[in-house]
């Protein structure tokens, strides 16, 4: 799904489609003047758009990893556990980074890959 926001007031956007998350949320907050910080405008901007071009990406990728090791667990699991490799240095940083956030709240449900981690230790 995609956020979207027909705007057809009589300003600069006359006519336009918004679609950008970030573009619609500072495009409210302006238009009612709410939803914006007193004070530190710049810290809030910087927010919004670090959320929606950096975050929001890497959060798309590791949801797809996760939704794509699901359906193969079990054969991925068994070969990668059969001899340590490369890859294993690799997965195995990526799953120390993401247990680093909120105590491992990330990962909590993928038994698999925390069992994976734990012989990789």
């Amino acid at each position: 799904m995609v956020p979207c926001l027909e705007v057809n007031g009589g300003d600069i956007y006359h006519g336009t489609t918004i679609v950008e998350s970030g573009a619609i949320c500072l495009y409210l907050a302006e238009l009612y003047g709410k939803l914006g910080p007193e004070q530190d405008k710049e810290a809030h901007y910087n927010s919004i758009l670090y959320t929606c071009t950096t975050l929001d990406a890497i959060l798309v990728v590791l949801l797809m990893q996760l939704k794509l090791a699901k359906g193969r667990k079990s054969r991925l699991v068994k070969k990668m556990l059969t001899k340590f490799t490369a890859a294993d240095c690799v997965l195995g940083y990526s799953v120390w980074w993401a247990l680093l956030y909120k105590e491992g709240a990330l990962l909590k449900d993928y038994l698999y890959i925390l069992r994976y981690y734990e012989n990789l230790r």
